[in-house]
């Protein structure tokens, strides 16, 4: 996807002081205002990950704001400037020292943009490959930095793309959502609503049998008809009422007298 702003970056991109631009040791980073070089004094500025870390923090906050997009004519003039007359770097540089003194990227995405802090990082194997932090050639700064700022604005177009196809599609209907839907949404529906309880209906219990059951078949059909004889108790006749003779009880025998006891006595 491309727009009237991603144009404007690559038509910069296609200079050939930038599209040819190399890593050298010439036109390296250095402050050029007098109050970045009591900072840095003339020395080249090494951009340790710690810095791209706040540029790639500036681009977005550029790319990614309103108040970013409405400064981006601004600085994409400070880089036409430099590309044409090759002395008035000037306004470029600071920009880019000023964006990594103020810590601009930091305070912009704290502020009202932390939600979109999955844009495209720029990372030092893109100014140094795997080497290690060395002085940066400023055309080839400003092309990373460019192609940075191109990669978010195409990411952001897609992310707004893809936000707009979800706000267009009708929400899906889910089994949870069907539940939900069924379920009351406060605690009066439930009291309100009789509950029916369910009605017990008696068990019969099984009488336990009089008698022991036989032990074998043969018992079953030892009656003369050959079919099972009744478990019935019969009721008992007069017959059966009558009192059994008890038994007398038996005296224990005596002792026989003996001669001793036969004795008769003295009479007086």
């Amino acid at each position: 996807m491309t727009d009237d702003i991603s144009i404007s970056l690559e038509r910069l991109l296609a200079h050939p002081l930038l599209s040819q631009a190399k890593n050298t040791k010439t036109n390296t980073f250095k402050a050029v205002e007098a109050r970045h070089k009591k900072i840095y004094k003339d020395k080249d500025i090494i951009l340790t990950p710690g810095l791209i870390k706040k540029l790639s923090l500036w681009n977005a906050s550029i790319m990614l704001r309103e108040s970013g997009l409405r400064q981006l004519p601004n600085e994409l003039k400070y880089v036409e400037r430099m590309l044409d007359k090759l002395i008035q770097k000037g306004p470029w540089v600071n920009a880019i020292i000023e964006s990594i003194l103020s810590d601009k990227g930091y305070t912009a995405h704290l502020h009202g943009d932390g939600d979109r802090m999955n844009f495209p990082h720029l990372k030092p194997v893109d100014l140094f490959g795997y080497g290690r932090p060395q002085p940066v050639n400023i055309y080839h700064l400003t092309k990373v930095l460019l192609e940075h700022r191109l990669e978010i604005r195409k990411w952001s177009l897609r992310e707004d793309q893809r936000a707009k196809e979800v706000a267009v599609k009708p929400p899906v209907e889910t089994k949870a959502a069907a539940a939900e839907e069924s379920t009351p949404n406060n605690w009066e529906a439930l009291v309100e609503t009789p509950v029916e309880t369910p009605v017990e209906t008696p068990v019969e219990t099984p009488v336990a049998a009089t008698e022991s059951p036989p032990n074998n078949w043969e018992s079953l059909f030892h009656n003369e008809g050959g079919g099972i004889k009744s478990t019935k108790k019969k009721k008992p006749t007069k017959k059966h009422l009558k009192k059994k003779p008890t038994k007398k009880p038996t005296k224990k025998p005596t002792k026989k007298p003996t001669k001793k006891h036969l004795k008769k006595k003295p009479t007086k």
